[in-house]
């Protein structure tokens, strides 16, 4: 009746509208909420969010070429699907042992090439296994050789070349690599014996001089190794599930969750969706680990396995293994370092310690969003990328094993029995509320706040002490400060953050660590401040300001930051005279002159990508809540 028939009450109302001002139903609150919503489109649809290519093969080009670009992809993705080739053991080159820990052990590895594919089929008829490897078409093998390949970085992407001159710099490295790699191929022992297993390599006692100069060529030897093993294959210790895949992957499910394939046959398929129903596939993000397939294969007998995991073998390699046939295998991208290691290694910034919290904090806040708690965050299960230099380090979430995923936004989950006992995970850095959990017919147990707890105790850690609730061995025989228990932890006993935190570090970090849950902040909210207090003007988060910023404030400072990654990320010479000299000025350590930029393009992108205007007043009035 609005529109064909009694129509004129309501255009008197707009009319008295306009002639007394006021913008009417719309408030300004819900114009800025409108405009957060155009920002989130935008960034979306700019392409470079989640994906990581964007940032590795990107230089000066048109938006015709970018979409190109982008439509080869797809018709590689779509001729994939049409093949419907599942990967194996087979597409791989497999390298030395990055880590290994009691549930599952991580290969260096890298996409199989012609030459190897011609190499192996040659072994494997020269031994006659009995399992043969399956023999692939052309059309397959162009598509492994497309899939894309890490070339000067270990996480999966080059550093934004795009926006600084360095095509001189890394055509000198690309030689040098090239040297190394034809010597490392013609002395495959000497390779595999340098950097083996450790991440980082470790420096040989000796004079100054000569201890440089060996570090020196081991980190060259790491860096050629890292370029020719880009892959990280987690191997799964399989003690209990059948030989096949839909029960394996019954039973590892959540090791799948940031998995963006799950390579199956179709009758596999088929028994899965009978066994498990839909699988829940946790969207990317640039702060969970890149995890692009996973597959069920046989186990394979790899360099040290009978040394490093023998119980875990089949009776096949190992008579006194206790290991299934078959186990799960997850392909991931390879990572310089784990937290713990970078935190011993280095001493970070306030600056970088920020950039660390606020990537933790956004990964944790894209868990909670799609209704999934890891419940084992620890220094160890954070992995990092260096490709920028050690100041600027990329973080992202790994080891979904212990992971809990919620029908619903409550998570919560019941606890009838000791029985049915649904808490896991590390037990030192267990929330409170989780750890004293009892058992009852009506009882249950509450997941919603434990992770950002946990993140609360690695704040210590990030801002250079020991972990109140798991401090290192080292800590513990100098007779240090008593370890806290959280089933009975006062919050009096928390220690201090060193002054070098911020103040608002030391109030976010005792409010995450309440024990009532309730009094803690929302994730949303300590992301959002840590994302203002990188970005947003300093008076916003003055706490002596007694006036919140007005809606104009806040409209141009949200387009500022739009247009700024919107366009000038596209530019790639836009401000090299401006990084080069900040590099001048602070003297920072780097890789090159346009350190940090595409780690903070990647920050402020997932900032824009989740914005609300009410996420912006709500960490604002905390933070002048103290």
């Amino acid at each position: 009746r609005l529109v064909f028939g009694a129509s004129a009450p309501y255009f008197a109302l707009v009319g008295v509208t306009l002639v007394g001002g006021s913008h009417g139903l719309v408030t300004r609150d819900d114009e800025l909420e409108a405009l957060c919503g155009t920002v989130r489109e935008a960034i979306t649809r700019a392409g470079w969010l989640h994906n990581p290519e964007f940032w590795k093969t990107h230089k000066e080009v048109s938006q015709q070429q970018v979409e190109e670009q982008q439509q080869e992809i797809y018709e590689e993705q779509e001729l994939n699907e049409d093949n419907d080739h599942t990967f194996s053991l087979a597409d791989f080159d497999w390298g030395p042992v990055i880590d290994k820990g009691c549930n599952a052990v991580v290969y260096a590895a890298r996409w199989k090439t012609d030459e190897s594919i011609n190499l192996l089929s040659q072994i494997h008829q020269e031994e006659k296994d009995d399992d043969e490897p399956p023999s692939y078409s052309s059309a397959i093998r162009e598509v492994v050789q497309g899939l894309p390949l890490p070339q000067g970085s270990v996480n999966g992407y080059e550093t934004a070349t795009f926006l600084h001159l360095q095509d001189q710099t890394e055509t000198t490295r690309t030689e040098v690599v090239t040297e190394e790699h034809e010597e490392a191929q013609t002395s495959t022992g000497k390779c595999e014996s340098q950097g083996a297993v450790a991440r980082t390599p470790t420096t040989p006692s000796g004079p100054c001089e000569d201890a440089q100069q060996e570090k020196d060529v081991q980190i060259e030897a790491g860096e050629i190794q890292h370029n020719e093993f880009p892959l990280a294959i987690k191997m799964m210790f399989n003690y209990e599930a059948e030989s096949n895949a839909p029960a394996i992957l019954k039973a590892m499910y959540k090791e799948i969750l940031p998995a963006q394939s799950v390579q199956l046959d179709p009758a596999q398929q088929v028994w899965q969706e009978r066994l498990c129903g839909p699988r829940v596939c946790l969207p990317p993000h640039p702060n969970i680990v890149d995890m692009p397939c996973v597959f069920v294969d046989r186990v394979p007998l790899l360099e040290d396995g009978l040394n490093l995991y023998p119980h875990a073998l089949p009776a096949r390699l190992n008579p006194q293994g206790y290991g299934r046939n078959m186990s799960l295998f997850c392909v991931m991208k390879r990572y310089d370092i784990s937290l713990r290691e970078y935190l011993q290694k280095y001493h970070p910034s306030q600056h970088t310690s920020l950039l660390l919290l606020t990537q933790l904090l956004e990964g944790l806040l894209h868990l909670r969003s799609n209704n999934i708690v890891h419940r084992d965050l620890k220094s160890d299960n954070i992995l990092l990328s260096l490709a920028e230099g050690w100041q600027y380090p990329l973080l992202v979430v790994s080891d979904f094993g212990c992971s809990l995923v919620g029908e619903n936004s409550s998570l919560s989950v019941p606890f009838p029995s000791r029985e049915a006992d649904p808490r896991q995970g590390n037990a030192a850095l267990m929330a409170p509320e989780v750890k004293t959990a009892m058992p009852g017919l009506l009882s249950s147990v509450f997941f919603g706040q434990s992770d950002l707890w946990a993140v609360g105790t690695l704040i210590y850690e990030i801002y250079g002490l020991d972990n109140p609730f798991s401090p290192a061995a080292a800590a513990l025989q100098k007779r240090r400060p008593k370890q806290l228990d959280s089933a009975t932890y006062k919050e009096s006993q928390l220690p201090r953050l060193p002054r070098t935190a911020p103040p608002w570090i030391r109030h976010l970090t005792a409010d995450i660590l309440r024990r009532n849950p309730r009094m803690r902040p929302s994730v949303n909210i300590a992301a959002t401040l840590c994302q203002l207090m990188l970005w947003a003007p300093s008076k916003w988060l003055n706490r002596h300001s007694l006036t919140l910023p007005t809606h104009t404030e806040v409209t141009q400072w949200l387009l500022c930051l739009a247009t700024k990654v919107l366009c000038e990320v596209r530019l790639p010479h836009a401000h090299t005279s401006q990084q080069q000299e900040r590099k001048r000025n602070v003297g920072l350590e780097g890789n090159a002159d346009h350190q940090g930029s595409q780690l903070e393009y990647q920050l402020v992108s997932t900032f824009l990508g989740r914005v609300h205007y009410v996420d912006i007043i709500q960490a604002i009035k905390w933070n002048r809540a103290f």
